[in-house]
């Protein structure tokens, strides 16, 4: 398993080389986006958008935004098992427990904002 520390540190190589794969399949899946030119190209950003599926961050999100987001996603789903830990660590997943307090997924996410990342949240997977 990945440290829950680990999740909050800058966007790694290895994020990056994902979110440019999966941009060059954006042709063969004909996704089309609308408002994406209101995303600045610098600087901190939020995205939110409707949650639909468990496929809707990485592969949707990441071929629409032009720069590769994080996401914040219940920890529940991220620590379920080693293999899910490892796919959502990789997509830069931010971890955040839902039905209690938790200041630290909070703390992560603004540090992700302060360093001037893109932050995608999907409001209704809350509620889920």
């Amino acid at each position: 398993m990945i440290p829950y520390r680990r999740f909050g540190r800058p966007l790694a190589w290895h994020q990056r080389a994902l979110w440019r794969f999966v941009r060059q399949l954006r042709p063969l899946i004909g996704v089309e986006v609308a408002g994406v030119d209101c995303i600045p190209r610098s600087g901190p950003a939020v995205v939110i958008a409707p949650h639909f599926g468990f496929l809707d961050p990485f592969p949707y999100m990441s071929l629409s935004l032009p720069r590769p987001p994080r996401f914040l996603a219940s920890a529940y789903f991220v620590f379920a098992n080693r293999i899910l830990c490892r796919l959502m660590y990789v997509g830069g997943v931010i971890p955040v427990w839902r039905h209690r307090p938790d200041p630290t997924g909070v703390r992560k996410a603004l540090r992700a904002l302060a360093r001037g990342e893109v932050l995608a949240l999907f409001p209704e997977a809350a509620f889920q």
